[in-house]
């Protein structure tokens, strides 16, 4: 074969291996469960969730928080146990510490600065077992930007999550972890009604185990 035949066959596979590689990626806004109103404030940029919580976490307040002046803002009850969220004042910087327990157990936290950030600050999604029961839980802060937030199932369905003084909290019940019904998107809305930001709410494959001994209080 002459030299320049091979020249011109070998630049078209090269031309062809270009086009190959170069589709797009899925819009998330058209995926199942996540159709949203187009609008110029929509993020399409999708990140991954950045753990505060993963594999051995912490296993106590954040070392920020000032517990003397600690409050359980937000809780529900969950098959093992009440889970709550607790806030504190930073005493080291103007900022705020938050952490969720299970019964007396600590299952992560994180401190920030004030004022808050805007956007989707933190998304913490857990998928733990704890003694004999799995539990599927989505923690997080939101900034003053967000005025609602809506979590978007892989079946197409949606369920509206209630922020309190910027975070956010909610115990998915037991069918919500089976497939096609997981929690799939998290959409942040401003009060224009148009999304701020998409988050992927992506869990960890394999749920860290954990042996609590659920005990409450009174009072």
């Amino acid at each position: 074969m002459k030299p320049l035949v091979v020249l011109a066959l070998l630049a078209a596979l090269g031309l062809a291996a270009a086009g190959c590689g170069s589709s797009k990626k899925a819009d998330p806004t058209t995926r199942a469960g996540a159709t949203l109103p187009v609008g110029q404030r929509v993020s399409r940029t999708v990140t991954r969730t950045a753990y505060f919580v993963s594999g051995g976490g912490i296993t106590k307040p954040p070392g920020g928080a000032a517990l003397r002046h600690k409050h359980k803002l937000i809780a529900q009850p969950t098959a093992v146990g009440p889970a709550a969220i607790w806030v504190a004042p930073d005493w080291a910087v103007r900022g705020t510490c938050a952490w969720l327990t299970i019964g007396r157990a600590v299952e992560g936290g994180e401190c920030r600065r004030s004022p808050p950030p805007r956007g989707l600050w933190e998304v913490v999604p857990l998928h733990l077992q704890v003694e004999s029961q799995f539990l599927t839980l989505l923690w997080g802060h939101a900034g003053r930007d967000v005025a609602s937030l809506a979590i978007h199932f892989q079946d197409g369905t949606t369920k509206r999550l209630p922020l309190t003084d910027g975070l956010f909290f909610h115990v998915f019940p037991k069918q919500r972890w089976a497939v096609g019904h997981r929690p799939a998107w998290l959409v942040a809305r401003g009060t224009d009604g148009l999304a701020l930001r998409v988050r992927l709410v992506t869990y960890p494959r394999f749920p860290p185990t954990r042996t609590v001994t659920v005990t409450t209080t009174t009072g």
